[in-house]
């Protein structure tokens, strides 16, 4: 019904009939259309947002309620499980350092005793003794002469005198995640003469605990006493075992007591109760490991499923009811005029963006808002193509992040598998383990680097060599300690990836073998190292004034491996690495620019 029609049959039934036609009539006036909405939204939805709001205030206590009990109650029973596995490592390890063969430390009657007991715990991975000094006296699998003295098991039963526990660690077996414990060994006048110790490999974890069904997204972890995870059920890439779990769920537990539990998003994102119950080996200690089992929230409210069932049937009533009271209103009270809104609406919705309501009347609510629906329509069309031409740059510069977030891992597997391959080289040149961990810590930190300066980047493609250069080579003064004199002076030269790895190893070695044999048993010296551009071309050199290299000297099979590996990355760069004869050493490689590129 329009409003000429409504003028009309007012002035045909109402108290104005009979009037002039000239006469001033009253304008028909319109309830407001805040008020119609009002009345047929509060006399349709109140039945059901009083059921609702009720049952979900009840339903809400309870299920939270239940699911923080339930969460408290797994966590003390997987802390039990751990509790017996640590007091019965505790108690065969006590019993062996009672034996008259350890407290005496008689070697070949250890051996034996180990590999027997290892023989009927498969579970363990290895039993070990070592002396005072930590070096392997005795053990079920390693050789005898090894050095451990820097295990955490192991020194904190010697420094301790009392049973200990280690933190997470790669054990030197078969290379698996594992943890030890560790019981002083003491001779017959109580003098602590070594340490027993055994290893548990973390993966046996499985056989205890892979028939307990947990519920969906719930998780399972096992601390040590730095955060870093020892084992976690179900396995999930977000939470590597080795890996340190997250900050606020960190601090989380290490603000509670002995037990608690509170409500933090995991690694994976997924919102969760965190009980966790800390474990000690002796009373008042710090604790050695911590026990955590969580539990998703949204898995805590799938018990209101059959109650929510029945809410919904009771809504689609309500729903029926507020649909029929808000038509009839609707026709009684706005007739067409809200039709033609609604349809227009319906337009725009279905991707019609040329929907207008137009012509509009003068009522104090329906007219504004069709007036105010077409100015939105119109900015609604115009911003839609905006917003598909934002949308199209968006999408390619997605597509290039993820191209390249791909190369940056494969370029990561590559990384490792070239450490995997220098550990081997180096093992094979060097007995000495200190040596060896140094050279190899030197070259793990150069590729780090390269990771850490193309995560501070802006470009996460490309590396400058000549700030590389300069933070390698103070890297590795500063790990010599030696009171040389380091000059670098370096041009910016863009790289990738992975030829900045070859050039910082490079370099690496060059810097090394200096400090290693220029400076060996100096207080003083001069190093300088240089990096330029010319012609397309860039010059790395490492000068030092030592006493130089011998008559004739030439790098093959009897050379070092740190000057055989810098030959080999100077030719990956399609450089060639040469030297000088004297005064001091000056090592130097020419590579084209372009081998700078992917």
């Amino acid at each position: 019904m329009n409003k000429t029609s409504i003028e009309n049959d007012t002035c045909d039934t109402g108290p104005d009939a009979g009037m002039p036609s000239g006469a001033t009539r009253t304008r028909q006036r319109y309830l407001s259309i805040h008020g119609a909405l009002m009345l047929a939204v509060i006399v349709a939805m109140t039945p059901a947002l009083i059921i609702i709001i009720a049952s979900g205030v009840e339903q809400g206590a309870e299920l939270a309620e239940d699911a923080r009990l339930s969460a408290a109650r797994q966590v003390e029973a997987f802390a039990e499980i751990q509790a017996r596995i640590t007091e019965s490592t505790r108690q065969m390890l006590r019993t062996l350092a009672a034996l008259p063969g350890f407290t005496g430390l008689n070697r070949d009657g250890m051996t034996e005793i180990l590999r027997a007991v290892h023989g009927y715990n498969q579970e363990y991975l290895n039993f070990t003794v070592v002396d005072t000094r930590g070096i392997v006296i005795a053990s079920s699998l390693l050789q005898t002469g090894m050095y451990l003295g820097d295990r955490s098991h192991f020194r904190g039963a010697l420094d301790s005198g009392s049973f200990a526990s280690g933190w997470y660690m790669i054990n030197m077996i078969d290379s698996t995640p594992a943890i030890a414990f560790a019981h002083p060994l003491k001779d017959e006048s109580g003098t602590l003469v070594g340490a027993v110790a055994a290893i548990i490999k973390l993966d046996w974890y499985n056989t205890l605990f892979e028939n307990f069904a947990l519920p969906d997204e719930s998780i399972l972890g096992i601390l040590d006493a730095d955060g870093v995870r020892l084992y976690f059920y179900p396995p999930k890439e977000t939470n590597p075992v080795g890996g340190t779990i997250k900050s606020s769920v960190w601090n989380g537990i290490l603000a509670g007591s002995d037990s608690g539990l509170f409500v933090d998003t995991g690694s994976d994102g997924i919102d969760r109760f965190y009980a966790f119950k800390k474990l000690r080996l002796e009373a008042g200690q710090d604790p050695y490991a911590y026990v955590v089992y969580a539990a998703p929230l949204e898995a805590a409210y799938r018990t209101s499923q059959a109650i929510l069932k029945r809410n919904m049937m009771l809504m689609a009533a309500v729903a029926l009811f507020t649909l029929a009271s808000a038509g009839f209103l609707s026709r009684r009270l706005f007739g067409s005029r809200l039709n033609r809104i609604v349809a227009a609406t319906v337009r725009l919705d279905n991707g019609d963006l040329g929907a207008r309501v137009g012509p509009f009347d003068d009522s104090p609510d329906l007219g504004r808002i069709a007036r105010a629906f077409d100015s939105m329509a119109e900015n609604v069309e115009r911003r839609a193509h905006e917003s598909a031409e934002a949308s199209a740059a968006i999408a390619a510069n997605l597509a290039e992040k993820e191209i390249l977030l791909k190369e940056i891992h494969h370029r990561v597997k590559n990384n490792l598998q070239l450490i995997l391959s220098l550990f081997v080289l180096q093992s094979e040149e060097s007995d000495d383990p200190a040596a060896f961990r140094e050279t190899m810590e030197n070259r793990i930190r150069a590729m780090a680097m390269v990771h850490e300066m193309l995560y501070e980047s802006e470009n996460f493609s490309v590396i400058d060599l000549g700030s590389y250069a300069e933070r390698l080579v103070d890297l590795v003064a500063g790990a010599a300690n030696a009171g040389i004199r380091v000059q670098t002076t370096a041009d910016a030269i863009a790289c990738d990836l992975e030829k900045a790895i070859t050039f910082g190893l490079m370099l690496n070695e060059l810097v090394t073998n200096a400090f290693k044999h220029a400076f060996k048993g100096r207080v003083n010296g001069a190093l300088e190292v240089s990096l330029h551009q010319h012609d397309g071309r860039a010059t790395i050199r490492v000068r030092d004034d030592g006493a130089g290299l011998p008559p004739g000297f030439h790098i093959g099979e009897q050379s070092g491996l740190g000057l055989r590996l810098a030959q080999l990355l100077a030719t990956q760069l399609e450089g060639e690495l040469s030297w000088n004869d004297g005064p001091g050493t000056e090592f130097t490689v020419t590579f084209p620019l372009r081998a700078c590129r992917a």
